[in-house]
């Protein structure tokens, strides 16, 4: 039998060889990227770094959101770590030109061949059509044909933020070997606040690597379909609405102008055709059909129409709209003096006619 001094000899020794061999396979390789790792590139990401009211270091407002009325500021007001936190904010009601959109850009060189997250604590008080909050991170890449390329982009439009209470959010993507910056921040839409903090942007690992094939001849399937779709053509359709009893038999009058869109003009087309009233005011908005929408790079989102719709009569609406029989316009001065141009014409058509 192996005595006990034998034994724990022989367990020294073992632990000794597996110390010698973790040490030598160790050697040479570079540890996995974690968040400790991560270069501090964000500037102010916590907003603890200025006054309440001022405009968070660091970060800026773009232009076209500044001129449709966003504002960013450090606030005290319920943050969610340290003292501040960030709110960008919009209190007109007119329609705005584009999107709340407070953004940093940072380079992007140690961050090649990366994947990186964006995380931050996001909270949102909007109202109005579409309102919504959304983080967003772009990568920008090598100019190459002397344009700009960009490689990986994540605005959140598929996973909008909406709750009022504090929550953390985050977006991981890979950035490519050629990047040059990075670019992230908050999107706002709609009327209200939206509150953001403890931003952070790490590295959670490598890249996944990606063969860039170049341009290839299209195949004889992919020449089948662009011919076919250049010979697509329209499909005629319309609607069939019945009237409901019962009938208004009283003077009717329809008040419009340049607000009037889609819908709108749809039902207006059917009062234009049929002569079924005066319509007194502006032109119709001259925009109508289904919406086609396609997200763009920076928050912002472009739609078209994807419907030819033509009047009753089969003449053009597009940009031509629902024509006013009595036309009216504004002036400044009945502005000035809180009356209502069109509603006063309006009453004066009814009365006129009813005499």
């Amino acid at each position: 039998m192996i005595s006990v001094r034998i034994l724990i000899a022989l367990c020294s020794l073992f632990c000794l060889l597996l110390q010698t061999v973790y040490r030598s396979s160790a050697q040479g390789q570079a540890p996995e990227p974690g968040p400790r790792e991560t270069p501090k590139a964000l500037v102010n990401p916590g907003f603890e770094e200025g006054e309440v009211g001022q405009a968070p270091a660091g970060w800026t407002v773009s232009p076209h959101s500044q001129q449709s009325g966003y504002i960013a500021a450090l606030t005290d007001e319920q943050s969610k770590s340290g003292r501040y936190c960030l709110v960008l904010k919009r209190e007109a009601i007119t329609p705005a030109r584009a999107p709340g959109n407070l953004n940093q850009s940072i380079d992007a060189v140690a961050f090649r061949g990366k994947r990186v997250r964006l995380r931050a604590a996001v909270r949102a008080e909007l109202t109005g059509f579409g309102a919504k909050a959304q983080l967003w991170l772009r990568v920008d890449r090598q100019k190459r044909n002397n344009r700009q390329a960009m490689g990986f982009f994540d605005n959140m439009a598929d996973r909008p933020i909406l709750a009022r209470e504090w929550a953390y959010y985050e977006i991981i993507g890979d950035v490519e070997e050629d990047a040059e910056k990075l670019v992230l921040g908050l999107l706002s839409f709609g009327v209200g606040k939206v509150w953001m903090d403890d931003v952070s942007l790490e590295i959670v690992g490598a890249a996944e690597k990606r063969l860039e094939e170049a341009a290839r001849p299209l195949t004889a399937r992919g020449l089948e379909n662009v011919t076919a779709f250049t010979q697509m053509g329209f499909r005629k359709s319309n609607w069939q609405i019945a009237p409901h009893a019962p009938f208004l038999k009283a003077r009717k009058v329809f008040i419009t102008d340049g607000r009037a869109i889609s819908y709108a003009e749809s039902c207006l087309g059917i009062v234009e055709h049929y002569k079924l009233a005066e319509i007194v005011g502006a032109p119709t908005a001259g925009t109508n059909g289904n919406v086609n929408p396609i997200q763009l790079p920076g928050g912002y989102t472009v739609y078209w129409t994807g419907m030819k719709v033509l009047k009753h009569d089969g003449s053009r609406h597009h940009g031509v709209g629902i024509l006013p029989t009595v036309p009216v316009a504004r002036t400044r001065a009945a502005i000035a003096d809180g009356r209502d141009e069109f509603l006063e014409r309006a009453i004066e058509v009814v009365k006129n006619a009813q005499q």
